[in-house]
């Protein structure tokens, strides 16, 4: 299915999620886990939001973009719900179209229906405790960093969410929460995890399903709203550096059509807060507590402290069908490359094994270097304030709703993560930018790497 999805219902079937319409698509959702992690089950409008998330995030997975990141489609989309008259009203739907379309640049359309029965279970909670805080947590290096970081503070008892589509997400998310209680044993925490899966449909090939899935975010947030409203809790962290969050687009073409993520970015959080109080009643605030920071900046801050080896066991790689025993990153795409330069900012050797291309001694084909080439020139625009970059940052956060009085403090922000990208990777970019030797006369070539990319 492509482009013009012209009308599509969410409504629960046989104890699951259905989406159907033009396709028909299962979705399984591993609720009963998620809310025998609360203190109690969250009332039913913030369920009905998690289920509003999950059939969003359904839909962007089964809706192509023509082969095209840039395209935009249209969702027409209707959700059976528990509490109808609270999402009839008018500016409830605006909202979530006003989020939908903010993060994946389309057009959304929805409305609501009763719903006929329950995709979830009742349960009784098994896990009795109290947090404080609420944190969105994924394997990521910068939720491993943030963790640590409140972990060495020890002034909360924070609940961890985390959203996947496979087990294999949870597992290593609960290794990494359990390794870090032996290394800093203040750290008091538990974890919430909610899988969502596709069965059938798209979910059958790859190259079916569209693969930016910017809906995510969607659903991580309207995870940890039912956990906040389960436990009354209104602070919700997002792990993520400043840098991250605000996502400059490398390119001038990258700024619409769902070509840049906007997951963390401060006016998605603050249309998330503002809908989140109004679904369960009560305040509800995402923050970024290391907006001020880069990754790493981020990083550094926990050089010393017995963590680098743990920290090391996190994931960034955006491609998750890496196939080689030991290999779990690909070293070239986005996340690897920031990676990198984090840990080389906080003085951190690490472990190279672990990726299928060493950015800063293997020989790369220029095709496949793109966001390395990409990053270093805006980096070097950013610090010789070359008009173009300013221009397209001034464009970049008119367009995602920053208020011009943070655009100093976010400008030298990227500064300081560009002149990071000068020291680290100056001679690297040196090095690829030389003739490229024959093969088998230097450095392996990333023809006889393996990298599945």
């Amino acid at each position: 299915m492509s482009g013009f999805v012209n009308s599509l219902r969410v409504n629960a079937a046989g104890g699951q999620l259905v989406v159907g319409g033009e396709v028909n698509q299962r979705v399984s959702v591993g609720a009963t886990a998620f809310f025998r992690s609360l203190p109690r089950l969250p009332q039913p409008r913030a369920i009905d939001l998690l289920m509003i998330a999950i059939g969003a995030y359904a839909a962007d997975r089964m809706a192509l973009r023509y082969g095209r990141q840039h395209a935009i489609r249209s969702f027409h989309i209707t959700f059976g719900v528990e509490d109808l008259a609270f999402w009839s009203r008018p500016e409830i739907g605006e909202q979530i179209v006003e989020i939908l379309s903010f993060l994946t640049d389309d057009n959304w359309c929805v409305s609501f229906e009763q719903t006929r029965e329950n995709w979830y279970q009742v349960v009784l909670p098994i896990k009795w405790f109290t947090p404080t805080r609420i944190a969105l947590f994924s394997e990521g290096l910068d939720s491993a960093a943030g963790l640590a970081d409140q972990a060495l503070r020890g002034s909360d008892q924070i609940l961890l969410v985390t959203v996947g589509h496979y087990a294999a997400l949870r597992r290593r998310a609960e290794r990494q929460i359990l390794k870090l209680a032996e290394l800093v044993p203040d750290l008091c925490g538990k974890h919430a995890s909610l899988l969502v899966s596709l069965r059938g449909g798209v979910a059958r090939r790859l190259r079916l399903q569209e693969k930016t899935q910017r809906s995510r975010a969607f659903l991580f947030c309207a995870a940890a709203i039912a956990a906040a409203a389960a436990c009354e809790v209104p602070n919700i962290d997002v792990y993520e550096n400043g840098v991250g969050a605000i996502n400059l687009p490398p390119m001038t073409g990258m700024l619409f059509g769902g070509l840049a993520t906007r997951g963390a970015h401060p006016s998605f959080l603050k249309m998330m807060s503002a809908l989140g109080a109004l679904v369960i009643d009560q305040p509800v605030s995402f923050s970024l507590p290391y907006q001020d920071l880069t990754k790493g900046e981020l990083v550094a801050a926990l050089r010393g402290r017995g963590l680098e080896d743990w920290l090391q066991q996190s994931r960034s790689c955006i491609h998750s069908s890496l196939r080689i025993a030991g290999v779990t990153h690909c070293g070239l795409c986005p996340g690897c490359i920031e990676r990198r330069l984090a840990f080389a900012i906080a003085g951190i050797e690490e472990n190279v094994r672990s990726y299928s291309v060493d950015l800063f001694h293997s020989s790369i084909r220029a095709g496949l270097r793109d966001y390395f080439d990409v990053l270093f020139e805006q980096s070097a625009g950013l610090l010789s304030d070359d008009p173009l970059v300013v221009r397209r940052l001034r464009a970049h956060l008119r367009g995602t709703g920053v208020d011009s009085a943070d655009d100093e403090r976010i400008h030298q922000l990227l500064c300081r993560n560009a002149d990071e990208v000068r020291r680290v990777f100056s001679g690297v970019r040196r090095r690829l930018s030389a003739p490229e030797r024959v093969a088998g006369s230097g450095s392996p070539s990333l023809a006889f790497t393996g990298v599945a990319i």
